[in-house]
Order: C-alpha cells, then structure tokens, then sequence
C-alpha cells in the first residue's frame, strides 16, 4: 500500500527520498525500541508494554484518517502549485478511487515484464541474505568467533545503526542519478564481499563489522528497488504488483535460515552456511546487472 500511495503522491524524481524515508524507519524503530520497552517492562512489568503499544497505534491511526488522502486531487489542504508540481512528474495520473479493474487485468499489465520479474528475483535474494544474517549472526558470533554476552549487546544495534545511514545515502543518490539498478547492483555485490570477508578475516572484530557491513548493504537496496518498482508498473497495477513482489520475496525467505542451518549440518562449520549467501549476493548482482545495462 505504501509503494501506491509513493506513486501517487510524489513525482519520479522524488520517490527515492520518498521511500527511503519509510524505510529507514524499519531500522531506527527497532533501534529505539528494543532498549525502551526493555526498561519499560523492567521498571514497570510487562503489563505496561501492551499498554504504551496501544498508544503509539492509534497515532498512525489517527494521522491517516484525518491528514492522509489516496492521491493528490483528493487531498483537500494542497495548493495548485503543489498539485502541479506532483502531476508533472507522474508517468500517468493516479486511477481513481471509483474505478474498478479487475485483478487478472491488473496482473496482465507487468505479468509479461521481465523486468519486473527480475526485480522480484533481485528482492527475493536480498530478503533471503537479510534475514539469514539476521537470524545466524548472534549465534555465529558467539559461537565461533568467542564474543562474550557484554560485547554482543552492542554488536546487536550494529547493523540497524549502520541501516539507517545505508538506506537514507541510496535513496538520496537514486533521485540524483535518475537510475535504481546500478545501486541495487553495488548493494548486493558489496553485501556478498562483506560476508566472504567476513566469515574469512581472522580477526573477530572484523569480522563482526564485516557482518554488520554486509547488513547494512542488504538494506540499501531496499529505498532504491521500489522506486524501480514504480516505474516498471502502471498506477492501477502497483498494489497488486508490491503484494506479489513482497509476498513472494517474504514468502520464500522465511526458508533461509533453514536452508542456512542444513548448509552448516553438512559443511559442519558456520563459513558454510554463510558462504550459501555468498552465491545469493552473486545472484543477486547478475539480475541487478542486467537492469543497469537497459539503463534502468
């Protein structure tokens, strides 16, 4: 919903700030949150939790109902120059709330897109590295590389610290070059360097940033493929696109951590199952490449 919501409202030349904002809220909210409800709870029980929880909901709630409208024209505080400015950088006007497409007819738009499907497959690689660092990373660094409970609180927020710079660079230079495919090319080519190093290097600390690095790179792509999303699919498609493209890429990634632990069983060290994203990365960057070529 959000990546309709990016189309409608922004201009192309403006959508990878745009998304890099949502974004980078992925990263600071865990930052913030971890640490705050772990003193909430201790100092006033688990209770409170829920409670605070609550609050904070019926803010974005509240926000949406009374200062958000689907597209521009139905936005009742704009002014003519803003709306101008949004309608001339749209590839085409948003479809309107009334109108009724059919969902075979919206996935027959981009069904036939290689582009998009490449897209897809470069998504599905990043959520399948994110989330097998995310899952093995404490335990490979407590396990194998000796880190005592003390040094993995702040290898913990490592990486959501180094997202958030990450995530907000790419999206502030995606709408300077005009082109997403070379950055989600870099993304995934420097993510897979990271691990390779970092299940390498001797050193454990540098390995740790290594890891962290790698992260961090995964992340960066992520403010920068929406954008790309946008522009290879029509405004009546997008939300049927995003929900294919993130379904699909959640869907499948939720088997890496598995795939990663089999890859480790077999290998019987944890370089194994992190070289296993290695070749992901690998992939990753060849789908991106192909992109870049076509000047996307």
């Amino acid at each position: 919903m959000q990546s309709v919501f990016i189309k409608n409202w922004f201009p192309k030349q403006e959508r990878g700030r745009a998304n890099a904002a949502w974004v980078v809220g992925q990263s600071v909210a865990p930052a913030i949150a971890m640490p705050f409800f772990a003193w909430l709870i201790g100092t006033h029980g688990w209770r409170m939790n829920f409670h605070v929880c609550l609050v904070l909901g019926l803010i974005p709630l509240y926000l949406l109902w009374r200062h958000v409208a689907d597209t521009p024209r139905q936005a009742k505080g704009i002014n003519a120059a803003e709306l101008a400015h949004i309608e001339a950088g749209q590839e085409q006007a948003p479809a309107s709330a009334e109108e009724k497409i059919p969902v075979a007819v919206r996935f027959k738009a981009f069904a036939g897109n290689y582009r998009y499907w490449l897209l897809v497959f470069w998504y599905l690689c990043l959520q399948c590295m994110y989330w097998g660092l995310i899952t093995w990373l404490p335990s490979y660094l407590k396990t194998a590389r000796g880190f005592s409970w003390s040094e993995m609180g702040w290898l913990a927020s490592l990486p959501f610290v180094l997202s958030i710079f990450c995530k907000a660079s790419s999206g502030i230079l995606a709408d300077k070059v005009g082109r997403s495919a070379p950055i989600l090319m870099c993304a995934m080519l420097f993510a897979g360097l990271c691990v390779y190093f970092g299940a390498s290097v001797d050193n454990k600390y540098a390995s740790a940033v290594l890891l962290s690095c790698s992260v961090a790179f995964c992340t960066m792509g992520t403010p920068v493929a929406w954008p790309l999303l946008q522009s290879l699919v029509p405004g009546s498609s997008m939300s049927t696109a995003s929900g294919i493209m993130n379904g699909f890429a959640n869907g499948l990634a939720a088997l890496a951590p598995a795939l990663i632990g089999l890859f480790i069983t077999l290998t019987g060290q944890f370089s194994g199952g992190l070289l296993c994203l290695v070749f992901t990365g690998a992939a990753a960057t060849l789908a991106a490449a192909i992109l870049a070529i076509q000047k996307y």
